[in-house]
């Protein structure tokens, strides 16, 4: 069998190619890092003279910003662990906050939901230079598509293990 590639590229470009295995593209299975846009080709006829091929794209991403206040916000890394993604870190010495742009996992839903969500178990934890850490719980934090969702982690004395959410 001979395998036939195309260039990436800005240009949509229709050939008349043998293919086989396709299928609905499902999405990654996790929510990689990165702005992700979805689309698909509908109604188009190759061959008609006027035809145009048009596929509607669309963000099928989020915006996820961490923010540590509190007493305990100056040493030590806040780890940011949401289920299926990268981890996110930040140094507590160096800043307060730390964001990241996410994929969502059902790409096709939301293409075709414009206020879609997925609900993500994020564990949030502190490693400290000694090696030590202090797990602050898993929360199951809400991400809309085209929206940053802003995480205030209060890192104070009280409250459940010391620390306080605000989403």
């Amino acid at each position: 069998t001979s395998v036939s590639s195309t260039p990436i590229s800005t240009s949509f470009i229709y050939a008349q190619l043998g293919m086989s295995n396709l299928g609905q593209y499902r999405g990654p299975k996790e929510h990689s890092r990165g702005e992700r846009y979805y689309g698909e080709l509908e109604g188009y006829i190759p061959g008609d003279n006027e035809s145009k091929a048009t596929i509607e794209l669309k963000r099928t991403s989020f915006g996820a910003k961490f923010i540590a206040k509190g007493d305990y916000a100056e040493d030590g890394t806040l780890e940011i662990l949401m289920a299926t993604a990268p981890q996110l870190n930040l140094n507590l010495a160096e800043g307060n906050e730390v964001s990241g742009i996410f994929s969502f996992k059902k790409l096709r839903a939301a293409w075709l939901d414009e206020s879609y969500t997925e609900t993500v178990p994020v564990l949030l934890r502190i490693a400290y230079s000694d090696g030590t850490t202090d797990p602050l719980g898993t929360h199951n934090i809400t991400f809309k598509r085209n929206t940053t969702t802003v995480v205030n982690v209060d890192l104070s004395v009280g409250g459940e293990n010391g620390v306080g959410f605000v989403i």
